[in-house]
């Protein structure tokens, strides 16, 4: 005990001094230390130990003791060191002899570690699989790359891998991106490898899958979360900052990259499927090569452990659909969504939509499907359906040029001139429509044979409108004459006639 007191609470005191003290050896002092590092005890000691466990603890365990003369690793930083990327316990032992050659042998080394990190570490909960459980799925930090044969350009390709948690059974594949199209294919080529599905698939917390990122409440991606209902499977993301949630697929991506990659390290592709057939080959490999701890293949594993528990696989695999949530239908009762304009029932105006798209769909839900179209070819065009218009737009979206002339003749030869020249003085045929649309319409209110004189007035005085017609009709303008121009004088504005019965013109004062 008085070795420990001296030790720590005195961090500048040496061991020869320790020894002078006690009158004791400096090599017994360190000894005593590195039993005391190993014993998984920490000081300062709980109060309830006595002398005597302690010793117990330090001198009754099996330690090796052929170690005890070497130089002692800093188990503290090499601890840290060991969860750094790509980090071996192994490395660092090698590290650790090239400083001291005759140092700690690999198994003292080994074991005093591990002692140490387990005296050292929080404890944490085993997490215990069930067969068929749980699908771990995730891309690899590394992959490889092919060369496109007409342009020479070096194409990268992403790594997926898949792996289940009590068998790690393996599915590996090449894809050009990590984002939405490529994961779901390779989501459905990996249950076809498999032919079988998961209760669960357990992703990262990248776009591809979740949203919004939440320790206990993800937001899935509407299109994942429609593969999984295909499936009958359930998302359960990895929770954030828990790297235990995801140990067994980030161990075997390791181990794929490791058995795969390297394998494939000096192979020249030219193509993705070519890269892929060369990781199924290593795959198929890796798969029926024993397991160093169970002795068996992992695909033997597979098919005692998670295959005879895991879902079936559906006859028909899942189609890719771009999913959008939260889409505005605007006051003309379409949405946007992919540069084009989808028409949905106008009384959904102002209304949140949800839109999938497939290769050749849209539709559009909102409390199950309201509209579905074909995928709009046209960049910023409209797709638009007559039952999604109120019926006043049902009414002019048939209207013509032709129809147009053709109900104004109903009323009258010269109300049929009237609107024609209406048509033609509109740069937009839509706002020429409702012009005659304004003329036509009188008829509600006025006799035909009014109208037809009203337009008889406005064509002789050019000045064909609504309003012109109008006021003709109010001040009863269609029962006058017309002035007789036989003179050939029209220099007073004529308009005037139009709207002042008492406007006589020049002719009257000529007389």
């Amino acid at each position: 005990m008085e070795i420990l007191r001296l030790h720590f609470m005195n961090p500048g005191l040496s061991n020869r001094k320790i020894g002078r003290t006690l009158q004791i050896s400096k090599n017994t002092v360190r000894k005593c230390l590195i039993r005391f590092q190993c014993s998984g005890l920490s000081w300062p000691l709980p109060k309830d130990y006595s002398e005597s466990e302690v010793y117990s603890k330090l001198y009754t365990s099996s330690l090796p003791v052929e170690d005890e003369s070497s130089p002692i690793p800093d188990w503290e930083r090499l601890l840290k060191e060991v969860h750094r990327p790509h980090m071996t316990l192994q490395l660092l032992w090698e590290e650790y002899k090239e400083t001291y050659p005759d140092g700690l042998g690999r198994s003292q080394f080994y074991h005093h570690f591990r002692r140490y990190r387990k005296a050292h570490l929080p404890p944490s909960m085993h997490m215990a699989h069930k067969g068929g459980d749980k699908l771990f799925v995730d891309y690899s930090g590394d992959g490889l790359s092919y060369i496109e044969r007409l342009t020479g350009e070096v194409v990268s390709v992403e790594l997926f891998v898949a792996s289940w948690a009590v068998s790690s059974y393996s599915y590996a594949e090449g894809t050009h991106t990590q984002k939405l199209p490529d994961w779901i294919q390779a989501h459905n080529r990996m249950l076809r490898f498999f032919k079988c599905v998961p209760n669960g698939l357990v992703p990262d917390n990248d776009k591809t899958s979740v949203t919004k990122a939440d320790f206990y409440d993800p937001d899935l991606n509407p299109t994942y979360a429609l593969l999984a209902d295909h499936y009958d499977t359930a998302v359960i993301p990895a929770r954030p900052r828990k790297p235990k949630d995801k140990a067994v697929v980030e161990s075997n991506i390791l181990h794929v990259q490791r058995f795969i990659l390297a394998r494939l390290r000096d192979r020249t592709f030219f193509s993705l499927q070519e890269a892929n057939e060369a990781i199924w080959t290593e795959l198929e490999k890796y798969n029926n090569r024993p397991m160093q701890l169970y002795k068996i293949p992992r695909k033997q594993r597979f098919e005692e452990l998670d295959r005879p528990y895991a879902k079936p696989l559906p006859a028909e695999e899942f189609p890719y659909i771009h999913v959008k949530n939260d889409v505005l239908v605007d006051k003309n009762y379409h949405i946007s969504f992919d540069k084009h304009f989808y028409s949905v029932p106008h009384a959904l105006c102002g209304s949140r939509v949800q839109v999938r798209r497939t290769n050749s769909v849209v539709e559009i839900f909102c409390d199950g499907r309201v509209a579905s179209h074909k995928v709009g070819i046209k960049e910023y065009g409209y797709s638009t359906q007559d039952a999604h218009m109120p019926s006043n737009h049902r009414f002019v979206k048939g209207w013509t040029s032709e129809k147009m002339v053709n109900w104004a003749a109903q009323i009258g030869e010269n109300t049929a001139a009237a609107v024609r020249k209406v048509l033609s003085q509109r740069k937009h045929p839509e706002i020429g429509f409702k012009s005659a649309l304004g003329i036509i319409q009188l008829d509600k209110k006025y006799p035909k044979a009014r109208i037809e004189a009203a337009a008889k007035r406005v064509i002789y005085f050019n000045y064909i409108t609504r309003k012109g017609f109008i006021a003709i009709l109010e001040k009863g303008l269609d029962k006058k004459p017309l002035p007789d121009n036989s003179s050939g004088k029209r220099n007073q504005p004529l308009q005037l006639a139009l709207f002042h019965e008492n406007v006589r013109g020049a002719e009257y004062y000529n007389d």
